[in-house]
């Protein structure tokens, strides 16, 4: 079951019948595409065209398009034809070492890829990571192959490379600077040559920069032609007139800064690139300006942090191959060549993307710098081959190194996407240290039931997270709130003796917040009787509810004043109140009813009392809550 993005695939489906690329604008199509291929040739269930396709919505359709088919079919076959890229990337592993170095190194990259954990994680998922992951890594190595021998054909092939890298995933834009920075590498390097054999420099500078800046100009300007081409060389977003879910001047106005507003803005005034690719970019920096919760090693921090990225890679990477990437750089001066150009290649594109999410206001998950590892493992097979040519003592070394990482990684199967190593607890406690994509993504529901049937349990709660239709797997529990789910039809008693399953990222609070705020936080202290997958928690004997019965009521409230019935909606808030007395949230949904019933007074004593629970504890965490109860007190009449 997932992680595969429902809303992904309905996106790509959409894509190939209909052009429709207003569905999922947030990415780029090419994952997509490739992902819903093979469900070209099913008889699926499909709606028809939506004129809504907000992300809410269009998150809802997604489940509907999986789960209302044959949704174990849908999501093997794409998975599969994802998987594909993920073949293609060993393969050209196999290609860049080999060419860049020697054949030895080429299989040793291969053994590293083959059981790198986070590379077999995200393979197969319909998400953009390993596409771009793929893409980087073939437009550097075609910008490789250009150096060598810049002939029209691998200029050509170097720009189609960049625009699949583009096509895939927002981050590529990072090709941009990378490309130009390794330009320069070569024009140094050229220089050098042209100094040794006695030369005028100032000459062959000019020539050079001339040379390199032309070349340049042909691989990107083919790379947005590419580009273009997956959006059907159209502007428009979507056919027949259909609007975006937004604006476009209306969301690029929620950028932070007037020179990202003004380029995206005029870029779309004169049709520089295709709107939907536009509006991603505006999403993606509305994203990742941040701040957002952060969860790392059992504390939650309310903003992103600067060393997150490179403790998350120590924390996923095997021992073995973090001690054979130490090896690779030690002995760097074995393999670097005599200009450093093989340095420069396999170290700076990883060294950009890294530094980019250095500074990137999200902490998500690893996969967010899954472009680094075939850098990483190139230059950790080149030492290593350098090593072993060495001596027998080396040979030794790096044989244990190389069975030890695909010791740890067959250790782990098949739950990839919460690995960890060893040092950390390994894959059983990757949610202590991590969450979301690094541990728990709405995997696991599969083996859930099958846990649950071979303990014949029929009665429990779940605190699921994630994007699948619980439901189809057939589990026998009621469902606990989950911060997605914004309607519950059963409220859980406040205390209850059973069995209770809870997904990992549900317990980090990474998207609830600490304390008062997360109606599962309790748990990362307490012992689980069971470890699903990595990625769900089973906890067994009598277990207090209140905080999860209270979102509950706080859930129920909304849909009755939805439903026009403002008593039963105050009488649900306050209930919540009862169960979270420290929670912000029933005196604000209170407060908010009765300001609609323009019971002024009430309404004025109740979004106080918000405001101040939001600011007592912890209000670094509670800005929402906060700044909504003093816009609702600033409508009130004075």
């Amino acid at each position: 079951p997932p992680p595969t993005l429902p809303y992904h695939l309905l996106a790509g489906y959409t894509y190939w019948q209909r052009a429709d690329y207003g569905v999922n604008p947030e990415h780029p199509p090419l994952a997509k595409l490739v992902g819903a291929i093979p469900l070209l040739f099913m008889h699926l269930n499909v709606s028809g065209p939506s004129r809504d396709v907000s992300k809410p919505v269009a998150n809802r359709m997604g489940v509907n398009f999986v789960y209302r088919n044959d949704a174990d079919s849908v999501l093997l076959r794409s998975r599969l034809a994802e998987a594909l890229m993920g073949l293609t990337l060993m393969v050209l592993l196999f290609e860049a070492g080999n060419r860049i170095f020697s054949a030895g190194v080429a299989w040793i990259s291969v053994v590293l890829g083959v059981f790198e954990p986070n590379l077999l994680a995200h393979s197969a998922l319909v998400t953009t990571d390993i596409a771009f992951t793929l893409f980087y890594l073939a437009a550097v190595y075609a910008f490789w192959r250009v150096a060598e021998e810049p002939t029209p054909l691998r200029l050509a092939g170097c720009g189609v490379m960049s625009g699949l890298a583009l096509a895939s995933k927002h981050s590529a834009l990072i090709l941009i600077p990378t490309l130009a920075v390794l330009a320069a590498v070569e024009i140094a390097s050229r220089l050098k040559n042209v100094a040794g054999a006695g030369a005028a420099p100032r000459p062959a500078l000019a020539r050079e920069i001339r040379h390199w800046t032309g070349r340049l100009i042909v691989i990107y300007a083919l790379a947005v032609l590419v580009l273009w081409g997956f959006y059907g060389f159209r502007f428009q977003a979507r056919p027949d007139g259909l609007p975006l879910w937004s604006g476009f001047p209306a969301y690029a106005a929620l950028l932070k800064g007037h020179v990202a507003r003004w380029t995206l803005t005029t870029a779309a005034r004169f049709k520089l690139l295709p709107q939907s690719y536009l509006f991603g970019l505006i999403d993606v920096m509305i994203v990742t300006a941040g701040p957002r919760i952060s969860f790392l090693r059992e504390h939650l921090y309310p903003h992103a942090l600067w060393y997150y990225f490179p403790v998350v890679f120590v924390i996923k990477s095997t021992i073995g191959f973090l001690g054979l990437l130490i090896l690779g750089l030690a002995a760097f001066r074995g393999w670097a060549g005599e200009s450093y150009r093989k340095v420069a290649y396999i170290l700076i594109p990883p060294t950009l993307l890294m530094g980019a999410a250095l500074t990137a206001g999200t902490n998500l998950g690893v996969r967010h710098i899954l472009p680094i590892y075939p850098f990483l493992i190139l230059a950790a097979a080149a030492g290593a081959w350098e090593l072993f040519r060495r001596g027998k003592a080396w040979a030794i070394v790096v044989a244990v190194l190389v069975l030890f990482h695909m010791a740890s990684s067959l250790h782990t199967l098949p739950n990839y996407l919460a690995y960890s190593n060893e040092l950390f607890g390994g894959t059983a406690n990757t949610y202590r240290n991590l969450s979301d994509s690094n541990a728990d993504w709405g995997q696991g529901l599969l083996e859930a039931r099958q846990y649950l049937e071979r303990r014949n349990i029929k009665d429990c709660w779940f605190a699921y997270i994630g994007t699948a239709d619980a439901a189809y797997y057939r589990l026998p529990c009621k469902m606990l709130p989950n911060p997605f789910l914004k309607g519950q039809d059963t409220i859980p008693p406040d205390s209850y003796h059973g069995v209770v399953l809870i997904s990992g990222t549900n317990i980090a609070g990474s998207y609830f917040g600490t304390d008062a705020l997360n109606p599962y936080g309790d748990f990362l202290k307490a012992k689980p009787v069971a470890n699903i997958g990595g990625s769900i928690l089973v906890y067994e004997g009598d277990i207090d509810l209140r905080r999860a019965a209270a979102i509950a009521h706080m859930f129920k409230a909304w849909e009755f004043f939805d439903a026009k019935n403002q008593e039963a909606a105050i009488q649900e808030a306050l209930k919540a109140g009862e169960l979270a007395p420290d929670h912000p949230g029933p005196p604000y949904i209170v407060g908010y009813i009765l300001a609609q019933a323009h019971r002024t007074a009430a309404a004025r004593a109740q979004l106080e009392d918000s405001l101040k629970l939001a600011e007592a504890a912890h209000p670094e965490f509670q800005p929402a809550w906060a700044n909504a109860a003093k816009a609702q007190l600033a409508r009130l009449p004075k």
